[in-house]
């Protein structure tokens, strides 16, 4: 068992409240996450997304060798001198590794033997098909293949949330991969992201065995919750919206297990987007007021992204009242919030509130505000060419936008441009060929016979491509 780091708890019990929190008292532990994130984005290029969770596990001597830019941040936030001061030791990271997650390189043969812990309860279990299956899949790039994998891992949680428990052995570990996960996935491809969760969500599966302590079982729950999310966000970029409903839902009952308001808020807010491109502007609108209840005024990201959410829906059902009023509860959060990364999955700060903002006036029909506000958002996803579904919606807002402003050529020609800039395997997912569509529909039946030309054969080659 890890020994307490001491010497951070006292350097922690030493520094004060962030004078903005508005509390007295040292620092808490998720005041001093969101301090080390403000301070790498300040003074590094590194991403990092550090919360409460792994602050507690620096705390419990589970982590004693964090990331360097990590390392540096708490030195400058806890007014250490050294590493060593905050009793951060190299090589000393004391994550269990009785129970290590399954690579390529340790897959088990069909009917072998999976060794269990030493004292356990049974010496071993016998190797699943499935763990075969999920360790070909982070490899895999056939989408029959992948999409048997989808089914067969969601199945598996249900299983696992409704009839069994957790190990304990590898929740360390578990979670290191899933903050990775959330900052590796905007940036990803959705088919490639897929793949990746996917084997990760059957690891976890396979090492959710006995019942454990509860603590345990909701730590894996909540690895489970943030992991079916994203994925169930990727399944709908790549057009696949009955699949997304299920992953949501799958994604929810792990975040009941949890028993931690703010994930189910998270994923009610998520699912939004999912209502939203399916059409379902009701529904939309009902999951981020659910939301918002759940979090009961709290400023956080699922906060703001519900709020911004239901503003753009109530945009498209045609009340710009409740819209221009949801929006504003947006823009406060995020100003409450302060700078966040939008590189880094479900981080809600002022570009993504912008791409929000973006499809509300569009359909509002406020053209020259919507103007001013995508041309920011694009002046401010620019400097992060990596992040590309986020810009590419805004442009597609923005042809929208042309077209219903009596510029159908323009509009037309601007969301042609868009997908040509995409990746024709990786990023001109089905997500974006509907908002491209949608372009068309807006254009009068008169004019579209010249206007869409271009963009309706470059729809129909990328369908072709996909066949």
């Amino acid at each position: 068992m890890a020994e307490r780091n001491v010497k951070f708890e006292a350097a922690m019990r030493r520094t004060p409240s962030p004078a903005h929190s508005g509390r007295n008292g040292p620092i808490s532990r998720a005041e001093l996450a969101e301090e080390v994130n403000r301070w790498v984005r300040e003074h590094t290029t590194a991403k990092t997304a550090m919360d409460e969770h792994l602050v507690g596990k620096i705390v419990r001597g589970e982590t004693r060798w964090p990331a360097a830019h990590t390392r540096k941040a708490l030195c400058a936030i806890l007014g250490a001198r050294t590493e060593t001061d905050l009793g951060l030791i190299k090589g000393r990271n004391t994550a269990r590794r009785s129970g290590q997650l399954l690579t390529a390189d340790t897959c088990p043969p069909s009917g072998a033997v999976t060794q269990l812990e030493p004292g356990s309860s049974s010496a071993s279990i016998p190797a699943t098909n499935i763990d075969r299956i999920l360790c070909e899949t982070s490899g895999n790039t056939g989408d029959v293949d992948l999409m048997t994998n989808v089914d067969a891992v969601r199945a598996l949680a249900v299983s696992t949330i409704t009839g069994r428990s957790a190990s304990d052995e590898v929740v360390d570990l578990i979670e290191e991969r899933v903050h990775d996960h959330t900052l590796s996935y905007p940036s990803s491809a959705p088919k490639h992201a897929l793949g990746a969760l996917v084997a990760d969500i059957g690891r976890v599966q396979r090492l959710a065995g006995e019942r454990q302590p509860a603590t345990v079982q909701g730590r894996l729950s909540a690895a489970s919750a943030v992991l079916f999310t994203l994925g169930a966000d990727a399944l709908m970029k790549l057009g696949d919206s009955t699949r997304a409903r299920r992953w949501y839902q799958t994604a929810m009952m792990a975040a009941g297990d949890a028993g931690r308001p703010e994930l189910r808020a998270l994923v009610h807010a998520q699912q939004t987007m999912l209502s939203y491109y399916s059409g379902r502007f009701d529904e939309a609108v009902e999951l981020a007021r659910n939301a918002q209840q759940l979090l009961s005024g709290r400023p956080c990201g699922p906060a703001a992204l519900a709020a911004a959410a239901e503003g753009r829906a109530l945009a498209r059902l045609d009340d710009h009242r409740g819209a221009e009023q949801a929006i504003g509860k947006a823009r406060d959060l995020v100003d409450k919030l302060g700078s966040r990364p939008p590189d880094v999955a479900f981080e809600f700060g002022e570009e993504r509130l912008l791409l929000y903002l973006s499809g509300t006036l569009t359909y509002m029909g406020q053209h020259t505000r919507a103007e001013r506000v995508q041309a920011r958002a694009l002046e401010l996803y620019a400097r992060r060419p990596h992040v590309v579904v986020d810009p590419a919606l805004i442009t597609l807002d923005q042809a929208i936008g042309r077209v219903a402003a009596g510029c159908p050529a323009e509009g037309c020609a601007l969301a042609t441009a868009t997908l040509r800039d995409l990746d024709p395997e990786h990023h001109r997912t089905p997500l974006l060929l509907n908002r491209a569509r949608e372009v068309i529909t807006v254009v009068p039946a008169g004019h579209r016979a010249a206007a869409a030309t271009e963009l309706r054969e470059l729809l129909a080659e990328q369908y072709e491509r996909s066949r």
